[in-house]
């Protein structure tokens, strides 16, 4: 744009700002008024030099610097002598006129900003001479001091000059006179922490870097801070400011928490600073797997996305409980959950091509292992006794899973969360975090609880519409374990065996244990060898069960064998019950730690422990009386006798490896080596 002989560039607005961030009235009073007018036509980039070298600075005009400042055809046209001789001219006006350096720094602010500026490279180049000459104002050399840092990019630095300043990066930066929205300031941002000492950090530095958090108006931005603050403070303890704006934005517990979008690294910290358990790492999962981009990207159904929701909920209310964590992923979700939460954790893998590609949570809750299959045809939890191939295994697939013994398998249909809460508090005495008062999930009339009672009991109504649901959804989980060929003889859905077993796990799942009892026992007298080894095992767990109903449930249990049921199979290897085909040596690891545990003791060496304990059956009951009474040598004495009497029960064998655990728990050595050699966990 060319007018009055004086040329300038069409102004551009920058699409990071608006017209109030870029206003000189913002930054300063330009004083125009009494300046009177230019000469016209305007001096020359060298008629400007003449006059800077006679001293008479004063009678170059503010608009005819401008033009010297952006007039490359003039700068363009000067031999290397003349250019030398220009720049000195000019940079003697931007040292000793204010509106010239405010105008001039603030364009070499926009273009080392990498935006539209009509600054002459030549200024913007120099910089670093010009800074090595004393100026009398002491605002141009704070702010040649930032653009050089800028110019070479030492972000750290002008973070540093900030705090000098005691001010955050945007008020220093309306301090300096210099374009506040700029594309490189987030990389000052993430330089903030190394300018203090985390070790022992003051209270003026603590509150430095929480000014310069509350001014971040990007939440890309905000995050980035708080995951170097979490870092640089791994070892440390945070100011109390810092650990303010950590325990608001980054915890999990927190509404609207950073936590899913952190580092896998910054989560680690904050798991071991405040005790968080690894619920958290699925729940970061968990919230990109239910969101409204999965469901648009990744093709979910509504309810889909409602059950990934809901149980994630349902967790969360025994996340003290957590300990390790895995999760299986399909091609398509691992990628998209990469890119929603900026990375995944080492505990994420690829699940392995099965019959369905779903995906499937892992995780140890106290002493179970629970596996969540979040979609599908079933989308059931199972619920196992510790195996460790559910973590070890590098190639885990559904169906690789669901031919594994489970010790439960719970549906999530309508009223799921009441009776898997009350499984878990009854069965295997596992109980909400301390303190729960209300579930999360639920809605208030069915979400108090209580210690003693658990979730309210829920209406007739409800139930039968439960049963309605249930019954449907058996077919298919029939269907779906049957098909693994864990059961042994092939099993007929539609046989009278089968039917009771339906029956009573549609009773059991109803919490009603009594018709589950009757029916699972009319199912095992049907011949159907899954029901089989449940009675068995049902009647071994219960308290109630007498000498004579145990060896009723042993037999149960090897009849399940001799049909083929594989989990009895192991069972019976591993208590060494009479099978009258020969087992195969079960794949389960544990089977195979017993038995070798058991073999590797000579005949000699139970000649040996049996002569030194040199006891008979009617000290029995004198042992037992002692060992209940705490004595250590009692529990071993008895322990060893049950264990290396080969002829005892099954039952025996229970009571016995109970004693040697407790005795080796408690330190008696003998107690420990035979736990060792048996691979008796203690």
């Amino acid at each position: 744009m060319i007018n009055s002989s004086f040329s300038f560039e069409r102004p551009k607005l920058p699409t990071a700002n608006n017209l109030e961030k870029l206003s000189f009235d913002e930054f300063y009073e330009l004083g125009f008024d009494d300046l009177g007018l230019p000469d016209f036509p305007p001096k020359s980039l060298m008629q400007i030099v003449r006059l800077v070298e006679n001293r008479r600075t004063d009678e170059v005009h503010v608009f005819e610097w401008l033009d010297a400042l952006e007039n490359s055809e003039q700068w363009n046209a000067l031999d290397e002598q003349e250019a030398q001789q220009a720049l000195i001219a000019v940079w003697t006006g931007i040292g000793t006129n204010q509106i010239v350096s405010d105008i001039a720094l603030f364009k070499v602010g926009l273009a080392l900003d990498g935006r539209p500026s009509s600054i002459v490279h030549e200024i913007v180049d120099s910089m670093t001479i010009a800074r090595s000459v004393p100026t009398p104002h002491k605002l141009t050399t704070l702010r040649l001091d930032w653009l050089i840092s800028l110019q070479s990019k030492a972000y750290a630095e002008l973070a540093q000059q900030a705090l000098e300043d005691n001010s955050n990066i945007g008020m220093y930066l309306q301090k300096l006179r210099l374009p506040k929205a700029n594309n490189y300031t987030e990389e000052v941002y993430l330089e903030l922490t190394n300018c203090i000492n985390a070790q022992n950090i003051t209270d003026f530095e603590d509150g430095w870097l929480f000014d310069n958090f509350q001014a971040i108006s990007t939440t890309l931005t905000r995050i980035k801070v708080c995951q170097s603050i979490i870092l640089e403070f791994e070892n440390y303890k945070f100011g109390d400011l810092c650990s303010e704006i950590v325990e608001k934005h980054c915890l999990p517990t927190q509404p609207n928490s950073y936590w899913g979008r952190l580092s896998h690294q910054a989560r680690e910290v904050l798991k071991k600073k405040y005790d968080l358990t690894s619920y958290y790492d699925l729940q970061a999962i968990s919230s990109a797997l239910y969101s409204q981009r999965a469901a648009d990207e990744l093709g979910f159904t509504e309810d889909e996305v409602r059950q990934i929701s809901n149980r994630s909920k349902f967790w969360s209310n025994y996340s003290s409980k957590f300990n390790r964590v895995r999760v299986l992923l399909p091609q398509g979700s691992h990628d998209f959950v990469h890119k929603y939460n900026g990375g995944l954790p080492d505990f994420v893998d690829v699940l392995e091509r099965s019959s369905e590609n779903i995906e499937v949570y892992i995780f140890e809750l106290d002493k179970l292992m629970v596996v969540e299959l979040l979609r599908g045809n079933v989308a059931e939890t199972r619920i196992f006794k510790p195996d460790r191939r559910l973590f070890e295994n590098g190639s885990l697939s559904i169906d690789t899973i669901r031919s594994l013994p489970q010790l439960e398998v719970h549906d999530h249909l309508e009223l799921w969360q009441y009776f898997c809460e009350r499984l878990l508090r009854i069965n295997y005495q596992i109980h909400p975090n301390i303190g729960t008062t209300r579930f999360k999930g639920l809605g208030r009339e069915m979400g108090t609880y209580t210690q003693d009672v658990g979730l309210p009991l829920p209406s007739s109504e409800m139930m039968s519409q439960r049963k309605l649901s249930l019954e449907a959804w058996l077919q298919k989980f029939w269907e779906a374990e049957i098909a693994t060929g864990k059961f042994g003889k092939h099993q007929d859905l539609t046989s009278k065996g089968s039917v009771y077993l339906s029956q009573a796990m549609l009773a059991k799942h109803l919490g009603q244990v009594d018709q589950f009892r009757t029916l699972i026992r009319q199912s095992a007298e049907q011949g159907n060898s899954e029901a089989m080894y449940r009675l068995g095992q049902s009647m071994l767990r219960n308290h109630r069960s007498d000498r004579e109903a145990k060896q009723e449930a042993e037999s149960w249990i090897v009849k399940a064998a001799e049909n083929g049921h594989k989990e009895a199979e192991n069972f019976a290897y591993k208590f060494r019950l009479n099978v009258k085909k020969n087992p195969e040596l079960p794949s389960a690891d544990e089977g195979n730690h017993v038995a070798v545990g058991v073999n590797s003791l000579s005949q000699n060496s139970l000649d040996k422990l049996n002569k030194r304990v040199s006891i008979d059956s009617s000290r029995v009951n004198f042992l037992t009386g002692r060992a209940e009474s705490g004595s250590a040598d009692a529990m071993y004495e008895l322990g060893h006798y049950l264990l290396t009497n080969v002829g005892n029960s099954l039952s025996s064998r229970l009571v016995a490896e109970k004693w040697i655990s407790k005795a080796a728990s408690l330190g008696h050595l003998d107690a420990v080596v035979l736990a060792k050699k048996f691979r008796i966990k203690f």
